[in-house]
């Protein structure tokens, strides 16, 4: 009898712990109708999600050296003394949302250059606290490389602020490309 109360208390006390918040819900709701938009191209959907006063910042440029970047075993990371802003007004963030426009058109002549090619996108973690979330995604491509016989991956982490704004979770602040790996 006794190992089977024990056995009911540690189930009953699992249960609560698995459910997600109603936050939390809705905080996934908002970045994968962002991720959705993104990848189906409706530049609308990607706007809505977003804070009238987002600030968008990239961990990553082109312009980075190699002696700028630490490395952990096959993961990049860029230092964060020379992360940039790049979106700071609602102008850019409109501009940056309509580049998702032929988005589908691109992928599309992408899969058919690299047959076997695939992207896709995983929110990793959500934390919240108040009206006040912070989440992780990450974003990964696959390419086939016949020639060598083996799939090239690449992939990298975005860190997203998302804050309850009017009752609506609203992405405030992002960070991309955090985390690079290949």
């Amino acid at each position: 009898m006794y190992i089977l109360i024990v056995i009911l208390v540690i189930a009953g006390s699992g249960s609560g712990s698995a459910q997600v918040s109603r936050d939390e819900q809705a905080v996934r709701k908002v970045l994968n109708r962002e991720l959705k938009g993104a990848l189906t191209g409706n530049p609308e959907q990607v706007l809505s999600c977003y804070a009238d006063d987002y600030v968008g910042y990239m961990a990553w440029t082109d312009s980075l050296s190699v002696s700028q970047l630490l490395t952990v075993g096959n993961r990049i990371i860029a230092d964060p003394e020379d992360w940039t802003i790049f979106i700071s007004s609602p102008q850019e963030l409109k501009e940056y949302s309509a580049r998702f426009r032929g988005g589908p058109e691109r992928m599309a002549k992408y899969k058919k250059k690299y047959p076997g090619a695939a992207h896709s996108n995983e929110i990793r973690s959500v934390t919240l606290k108040g009206d006040h979330a912070i989440a992780v995604s990450k974003h990964w491509t696959t390419i086939p490389n016949p020639a060598k016989q083996q799939k090239l991956r690449w992939e990298m982490r975005t860190v997203w602020m998302i804050d309850k704004i009017n009752g609506q979770w609203k992405i405030s602040r992002a960070i991309s490309g955090v985390v690079r790996a290949q």
